[in-house]
């Protein structure tokens, strides 16, 4: 009997050995979290998961968090639990799970499934977002930015604003990303103050969110920054000009292939593919003639995605190609 107590003494002794040692792994994870609901006073469909938040496999933290993302609806309460778990970066490959009606990638992070989680949450995890703005955890602030630009609260606009002259470029990115969701004046207008900063780094940050927020009111400011004395500022204005479907940009985009830097002009050609306008189609093929073939390759290129079709480098056949095509629209 008293060896019996022994060894039901030290089971409970190695059990806790492994509740401390999950808390290290993951329970550092799970600090810092704000004020959490006790579990047993959550929704009884959620209870089980956020247990499972504990787990010392990443595969089950991540299989929890996204459960909970799917009973979003019943995890209000649970919202300090995911922002957490923000900083839980450890590989998940979720093969075990593939079929049993999980959605996302094969490959993912406890802290990726929270970022989606917390934003099918929305509105009620913009405050607790905000003030995981602020963790000396860099990876948590990455996915904070992101999860509040999903959200697109406008009450979050001046937070991640301030992250555009943040030193750590992944931050500046990310939060020109999230910013570029919201379809607010503010914005826009922010970003066009940002391109008189002196660092270039953030002035390029600033034109990278434009291009993606594709707001016309900042085309103007834009094409002048064309001759931007820094060629690095140039090839992000010319990433962002490419972005727009707007006939204002056409000609500024031109009027660039005359610089001899041949890198460049290939930077050119190919944002004026990607702007997909047949005002832009003679000229590509004119540049079909040119001595350089990375500019003939570059010029089919542009013209293949204008056009949705192929015809390789050669000068003749997009000239026939082009003229059947002005006959055509001339009958019409």
């Amino acid at each position: 009997m008293r060896s019996m107590k022994i060894v039901i003494h030290f089971i409970l002794i190695v059990n806790l050995a492994i509740s401390l040692t999950a808390c290290a792994t993951s329970g550092s994870k799970l600090s810092d979290a704000g004020a959490k609901t006790p579990v047993n006073k959550l929704h009884p469909k959620i209870q089980k998961y956020v247990e499972q938040l504990h787990s010392q496999d990443a595969v089950e933290r991540a299989w929890a968090v996204y459960n909970i993302g799917k009973l979003h609806k019943y995890a209000v309460n649970v919202v300090p639990y995911l922002i957490a778990m923000l900083g839980d970066t450890d590989t998940a490959i979720m093969t075990r799970y593939i079929g049993k009606d999980y959605t996302s990638g094969t490959t993912t992070t406890p802290a990726n499934e929270a970022v989606k989680a917390i934003a099918m949450i929305g509105d009620v995890a913009v405050k607790p977002l905000l003030n995981a703005l602020k963790d000396s955890n860099q990876d948590v602030v990455l996915k904070a930015i992101k999860t509040l630009g999903l959200i697109n609260n406008s009450e979050s606009i001046k937070p991640l604003m301030a992250f555009i002259s943040h030193k750590n470029k992944r931050i500046r990115l990310e939060a020109a990303n999230s910013l570029s969701r919201f379809r607010n004046p503010w914005v826009a207008e922010y970003l066009l103050a940002s391109l008189e900063h002196k660092d270039p780094a953030i002035r390029s940050t600033a034109i990278y969110a434009l291009g993606k927020l594709k707001s016309p009111v900042t085309v103007p400011s834009l094409v002048r920054l064309l001759k931007d004395r820094d060629p690095a500022i140039r090839l992000q204005v010319l990433y962002a000009l490419s972005k727009f479907r707007d006939e204002r940009v056409i000609r500024p985009l031109l009027s660039q292939l005359r610089v001899t830097d041949t890198s460049y002009r290939l930077e050119v050609i190919s944002a004026l593919g990607n702007i997909r306008d047949y005002r832009v189609i003679e000229v590509l093929i004119e540049l079909l003639k040119s001595k350089n073939k990375n500019v003939r390759q570059a010029a089919a290129e542009s013209l293949a995605q204008i056009a949705d079709i192929s015809l390789g480098t050669g000068y003749a056949k997009w000239k026939h190609w082009w003229n059947n095509k002005l006959q055509r629209s001339r009958r019409q």
